[in-house]
């Protein structure tokens, strides 16, 4: 009955470090240029713009935000293309800062859980950074921009091959 519920007591996932991508400078971009680009654009009427400037001006974006190129030109020219340049210059900066901050090998990942919501391409990210680092084509990985709740929902169902999960260094 102990083994039992010993095997049956979850696993515990623990969040060892994080790190975020910092976009060059040519990406920032004021809330003033925000609405100087907006209007030109002639693809949405004043009230239209009026509400998109509302909502951004209570998400709190100011004057040090980010946005990648497609969108400082008028009109903006968005595609496929650019999206995965910018998706690779953000998942592979983030992940490389966080390897060389941990000191932690790409091959010792042993689960991969990628999101985005507004982004899905084939290959799927997941994808794309396991071939990018040589991840160990074993270990589960998925792109969760197939599901309705954050990628926090398939991570805690995700694990690893028993006896793998280990943060040695």
């Amino acid at each position: 009955m102990l083994m039992y519920l010993a095997m049956r007591r979850p696993l515990a996932v623990y969040l060892v470090d994080f790190a975020c991508h910092l976009p060059p400078p040519e990406f920032k971009i004021s809330f003033k240029e925000l609405e100087e680009l907006s209007i030109p654009c002639g693809k949405y009427d004043e009230e239209t713009i009026a509400f998109q400037l509302k909502v951004l001006a209570c998400c709190g974006l100011g004057d040090e935000a980010y946005i990648p190129p497609t969108l400082h030109q008028v009109p903006p020219c968005p595609s496929m293309a650019a999206a995965r340049e910018e998706m690779q210059q953000v998942v592979f900066g983030a992940l490389d800062s966080l390897f060389a901050r941990t000191a932690l090998d790409p091959c010792d990942v042993n689960v991969l859980v990628a999101n985005c919501s507004r982004f899905n391409p084939t290959p799927s990210i997941s994808s794309m950074i396991v071939n990018h680092y040589r991840l160990r084509s074993y270990a589960p990985s998925t792109s969760a921009a197939w599901a309705a709740a954050p990628a926090s929902s398939p991570s805690a169902r995700a694990r690893p091959p028993p006896g793998e999960l280990k943060f040695d260094r």
